[in-house]
């Protein structure tokens, strides 16, 4: 689908069924928040191994009423009975990748119903009636879906629960065009459109969750289930050409984001148009100076304060820009370990001009592989996250939010809602918003276009992956810059956005490397 003129809201997101879900709660009158809350739940069901009430979310959110951008932040802690010691009692060295000692208490139900009390119109337990209906009566699994299954069966195998609910008595994964049913999760979503927040938090939800986790050998208690672990927070913002870009601040990578932004701002972006290995070379570099104070700085600020204001300083950006070398590549970048991770993002806008970016996620891929019990809630493994270095600045301690993948982000203009926009795929976030944006805010692309062209994702020791659809001359003078090239079995990440017109008017774009989509309402 294209942009046109005569759409006054809109929903992208990353699966179909989810963005006509989100576009029938705008027609019934509900707004972008409430189009969200029922996004994120259907997203939960038909793209289960993404998202859920087992994982984390952040929002950014602007509605007219207040005339600013808000942030929630929820994402969950660390058990309140894990601890470094008790990891290496175990003979642990490193953070596992899976299973109950990965996880992390789920903080995205907290959010969806903060929203949802600050901004709702509809009644909660209504927004959840299309999720519902699809986890009990079943869904047609689409190819992508099924080769994703495919691609975790191994770990699902581990888990009988898990097993249960996604593979085949046989053991194996559903194939396309079969039905995939999901009752378990259908009976918990009732009884979360019920209580709200209180079926998990302080609910009998949490209880089994917390009981099951712990026969499996992990921490998590019905302790770390009393509180919600979602709240409001103070967006961080820098401005680019005039545009004011905002995200969520730490414990999210997002300052990278806006780090990256600052020093490609001292750069003549036209003259890229000229050199296109010039542009992704002056990023690929910015990107390895942003992501090395990411993992120096950016932690849980309960725990360790970031100097953000110095970071996001336009005097700390020339700094970093003498860093710089136009014609080679440094070596030197961040210790970056994070998988491509798996997460689902979204955003609405109403016909009011309210308008929320969204970001749910597991982290990994079917997130800790544990189904808890029959709750058919799937669990993060966002733990993963933690060092057990007790010197580190993301180190594990009792009740701490580990650093975040997670990134949504919005773009002001005039003190008026610009873009609403994120890109998944764990590291790779700000390294894809950094190139939409620029496509944009500088070259002056629609969204589609921006989010169509293609991408590269930077890795540590000067590693750098390109899509295929970069000229062969721009890779030979890439490497000659002393980049080293990757082969592009990658994932690129995954992107939607929608941008506002200056006669108030919508234009959308959802990323081909998803099976998503944009609807607009005029």
């Amino acid at each position: 689908m294209t942009g046109s003129k005569e759409y006054r809201a809109m929903v992208s997101t990353a699966h179909p069924i989810a963005t006509e879900t989100g576009i029938n709660v705008l027609r019934q009158g509900g707004n972008c928040v409430d189009a969200a809350i029922a996004v994120a739940a259907v997203l939960n069901v038909v793209d289960m191994g993404s998202t859920g009430v087992g994982g984390d979310a952040f929002a950014l959110v602007f509605f007219r009423k207040e005339g600013k951008v808000v942030g929630l932040n929820a994402s969950g802690r660390a058990p309140f009975e894990a601890t470094i010691e008790a990891y290496k009692a175990r003979g642990l060295s490193f953070m596992p990748e899976s299973g109950p000692l990965s996880i992390t208490t789920p903080g995205a139900l907290s959010g969806w119903v903060m929203l949802h009390e600050r901004y709702g119109t509809m009644p909660f337990g209504d927004l959840l009636k299309p999720a519902i209906k699809l986890a009990k009566e079943g869904f047609e699994v689409s190819p992508a879906i099924s080769l994703f299954i495919s691609l975790r069966a191994e770990t699902i195998r581990q888990f009988r629960e898990t097993a249960e609910v996604y593979l085949k008595p046989s053991g194996e994964p559903p194939k396309p065009g079969e039905r995939l049913y999901q009752e378990n999760l259908g009976r918990s979503l009732e009884s979360i459109a019920t209580n709200g927040a209180s079926a998990l938090y302080g609910g009998a939800l949490g209880s089994t969750i917390a009981d099951s986790v712990r026969r499996a050998g992990g921490f998590l208690s019905r302790k770390d289930f009393v509180e919600r672990p979602a709240n409001w927070v103070e967006p961080i913002h820098i401005s680019y050409r005039g545009y004011d870009v905002f995200t969520i601040p730490p414990n999210s990578q997002g300052i990278a984001l806006l780090e990256m932004l600052n020093i490609m701002e001292g750069y003549d972006a036209q003259k890229f148009r000229e050199n296109a290995a010039d542009l992704i070379h002056l990023q690929v570099e910015a990107k390895k100076l942003a992501f090395i104070d990411r993992d120096r700085f950016i932690s849980d600020p309960d725990f360790h304060p970031a100097p953000v204001a110095d970071l996001l300083s336009k005097r700390y950006a020339v700094m970093q820009r003498a860093h710089i070398n136009p014609v080679r590549a440094a070596t030197a970048s961040a210790n970056d370990r994070t998988p491509s991770g798996d997460t689902t993002y979204f955003c609405a806008v109403d016909v009011e001009g309210n308008a929320v970016s969204f970001i749910n996620s597991l982290f990994h891929p079917f997130g800790s592989g544990m189904v808890a019990g029959d709750t058919g809630i799937l669990l993060q493994n966002r733990g993963n996250s933690f060092s057990l270095d007790p010197g580190h600045v993301n180190s594990l301690r009792p009740h701490k939010r580990p650093m975040h993948t997670l990134v949504p982000c919005m773009v002001m203009k005039s003190s008026n809602p610009y873009l609403a926009l994120g890109c998944i795929g764990g590291d790779q976030q700000p390294q894809g918003l950094l190139q939409i944006l620029l496509n944009i805010l500088d070259f002056g692309m629609s969204p589609q276009e921006a989010i169509n062209a293609p991408r590269w994702r930077s890795y540590d020791a000067g590693k750098l992956a390109l899509e295929s659809t970069i000229g062969a001359n721009v890779v030979h003078d890439l490497s000659a810059r002393g980049h080293i090239l990757l082969d592009e079995a990658d994932f690129f990440g995954g992107s939607q956005c929608i941008m506002f017109e200056e006669d108030g008017s919508l234009v959308g774009g959802s990323d081909p490397r998803l099976a998503g989509c944009w609807q607009g309402l005029p």
